[in-house]
């Protein structure tokens, strides 16, 4: 998704990885996934 450049799906998928890992108490993944997701921020064209 994040290449082909499609904002709503990707903010979607990103919005679902962090909802399932709060709902699953996992903190560390919660964490982690965080961090991923801000360093590729720049990747996403709008």
């Amino acid at each position: 998704m994040r290449l082909a450049g499609e904002i709503a799906g990707t903010r979607k998928a990103a919005i679902d990885i962090l909802q399932l890992c709060f709902e699953a108490k996992a903190w560390k993944t919660l964490n982690d996934q965080i961090v991923v997701l801000s360093k590729r921020r720049g990747q996403l064209k709008q």
